[in-house]
């Protein structure tokens, strides 16, 4: 039956005049159909409910199956992409740019992303300058000052005599602090570099764009950012901090942090959405460079062999040490408590040990940007196609 409009012409989807049913009349009928649905919902939500879940089982296994699948197929296109470059043959499905133009292409572009703004490019390294300057302000008096000599301790009242068997030494708290603030810098700084052209970067990988020379030109680019950043961080640092170590080791310290935290931005930005990066990246500082540091808890106390490789794959804790190794080495009048061996001193640190734990700390770092190239090239793959 056509639906019909009432005399005042206003449109009734029950397909009666208004006149021709009573008040009651009306009421009776709604309430009829009320009924009458709700008993055939209930009477159907048992059925309804196992199809729902089989169809969730179904699906979910299908989605699995389509990703294992599309990761296969790329394989193989990209077999036959190397076969046809050997024997000097061209695609005949399409022709697309080599990888070498590609890669020149993407670098034009990410460049002009980054630098095309000098007061854009400024006002980023000012910020490194102003965290560096805040994290020295914090840690000015923090220092190490070795044990009192044993002629002071025979004549010191008995209520201070503690300070001639625990002697100050902050370095370690200093390091922790340092590791944050460029965790934290590093982190919110690199999530922009991946994060904000996602659909872009979608888009362009469905028209033939190979994501390794994608994947280098970002991080090409991001170079001269980190050394820059890694730089005023590091000069605005020794302002307040009374720091004796070379300058370029710790210059060096903090830029292989820098990296860290870069690679750990690039990572999180890939996988999740924008909206949560920040306070993800937040987290992830303070875990890293605060929970796993080796300074709180203190590293010689994990006596877990299951824990322990949290705080080995930890780039801050690698610092810390680096740090506090650096510090030590200038400040000869400090007893470092060596044991038999002459090497171990406090906290499990090694003397002598700053080149091992850069070298750690760049494994650690190749490691995090291998994981985000990783989860470039597997994630989100059907908004790619």
């Amino acid at each position: 039956m056509p639906f019909l409009k009432d005399p005042a012409g206003t449109f009734n989807p029950l397909g009666v005049v208004e006149s021709d049913l009573s008040e009651k009349e009306t009421s009776v009928f709604l309430e009829g159909e009320s009924t009458s649905r709700k008993k055939f919902k209930d009477k159907n939500n048992g059925p309804e409910i196992g199809i729902q879940i089989w169809h969730s089982i179904v699906n979910l296994f299908a989605s699995i199956g389509w990703f294992f699948g599309d990761i296969l197929r790329e394989l193989w296109d990209s077999l036959k992409a190397i076969f046809y470059f050997v024997t000097c043959q061209k695609d005949p499905i399409r022709e697309i740019s080599g990888i070498e133009i590609q890669l020149w292409l993407c670098l034009k572009r990410a460049s002009y992303q980054v630098y095309r703004t000098a007061g854009s490019f400024l006002f980023e390294q000012v910020l490194h300058l102003g965290c560096g300057m805040f994290i020295s302000i914090a840690v000015q008096k923090m220092t190490a000052l070795g044990t009192i000599p044993l002629d002071i301790c025979i004549s010191t009242p008995y209520v201070m005599r503690w300070r001639c068997y625990d002697p100050e030494n902050t370095l370690r708290e200093a390091g922790m602090f340092v590791a944050i603030g460029a965790m934290f810098a590093g982190i919110n700084i690199s999530s922009g570099t991946f994060g904000k052209e996602k659909v872009v970067y979608w888009r362009e990988r469905a028209t033939g764009l190979k994501s390794l020379p994608y994947f280098l030109a970002k991080l090409i680019v991001d170079i001269p950012r980190v050394i820059l950043a890694a730089g005023m961080y590091s000069v605005a640092l020794t302002l307040f901090f009374p720091y004796r170590q070379i300058f370029i080791l710790l210059y060096v310290s903090v830029l292989l942090v820098y990296i860290n935290a870069f690679a750990i931005g690039y990572t999180i930005s890939i996988v999740f959405e924008n909206a949560i990066v920040p306070l993800l990246g937040t987290g992830l500082s303070l875990l890293w460079a605060l929970v796993l540091s080796g300074v709180i808890p203190e590293l010689s106390t994990v006596t877990d062999a299951t824990m322990v490789w949290l705080w080995n794959i930890s780039g801050p804790r690698w610092f810390v040490e680096s740090f506090w190794v650096s510090e030590m080495s200038r400040r000869p009048w400090v007893d470092f408590t060596s044991k038999a061996d002459g090497e171990v001193v406090r906290y499990t640190y090694v003397k002598g040990h700053y080149s091992n734990d850069a070298l750690i700390l760049i494994y650690i770092s190749i490691t995090w940007l291998f994981l985000a190239f990783l989860m470039l090239k597997l994630m989100h793959r059907r908004q790619q196609k």
